[in-house]
């Protein structure tokens, strides 16, 4: 891992040899994302870039090491770098800018989903949204470890949202819910089938915006509690 780091960062030496100047990191990752993009992680192979760069397979080698390490690369390139914050923005909107922006990045780059992120090397990009996280709670009273608490929270809730919300991206408009019967038993369940009848489950599938909003602001109604109290302790205790 130390020597993807290095090519992340920046920091080390990238692999040797003469190469064309034709190929570079830049050129054969921005390749791989416009595969995964298309089609899917799986279909990322050395062989499929190299083809799509009209250049040998070995040639790869040359600028990244592996697979593993061509999609760190791709993530971090994919990524970007988070969003800015607006004049003045207080923690809650800080927070809700970050939100929304990680998950359209995840939306652009669905592959995304199906990567073991904790278990990836961190680069400079990916770290610069954890760094923009934690300061959108810098003047705070949360300790810094509830700080880190809270920006993962937040990241796993984009994500499992942005799962749940894969299978709907291509479903048609319909106020049926496309994974139940119509005809729930009402007697049986009653408060299912009341929830079908309004037509609930087809509008969230029709408004995935909608419903990642609603979840986000609970979320933050909860952390906004925490934080007064953590305000209020102080106060009292000073």
């Amino acid at each position: 891992m130390s020597d993807t780091l290095d090519l992340l960062w920046a920091t080390g030496k990238k692999p040797g040899g003469r190469t064309k100047p034709r190929l570079s990191v830049e050129r054969i990752v921005s390749a791989a994302v416009e595969l995964a993009d298309a089609d899917g992680l799986g279909a990322v192979s050395m062989a499929r870039v190299a083809s799509r760069l009209g250049a040998a397979t070995m040639a790869l080698y040359r600028h990244t090491r592996n697979k593993d390490e061509l999609v760190a690369l791709m993530l971090e390139a994919a990524v970007g770098l988070p969003p800015t914050d607006g004049a003045a923005e207080g923690w809650r909107a800080g927070l809700e800018r970050w939100a929304h922006g990680l998950l359209d990045v995840v939306h652009r780059h669905r592959w995304a989903l199906d990567l073991p992120l904790a278990q990836m090397p961190l680069g400079p990009r990916r770290a610069a949204w954890l760094d923009r996280g934690l300061a959108a709670l810098a003047d705070t009273a949360l300790l810094e470890p509830e700080k880190a608490m809270v920006v993962l929270l937040v990241n796993d809730y984009v994500f499992s949202h942005a799962r749940m919300d894969a299978p709907f991206a291509d479903a048609p408009a319909t106020d049926a819910a496309p994974f139940l019967p119509s005809d729930v038993d009402a007697s049986r369940y009653p408060a299912l089938h009341r929830a079908l009848g309004a037509g609930v489950f087809g509008k969230l599938a029709r408004d995935r915006d909608a419903d990642f909003t609603f979840g986000l602001a609970r979320i933050l109604d909860g952390l906004d509690r925490l934080i007064a109290q953590r305000r209020t302790a102080r106060v009292t205790r000073d």
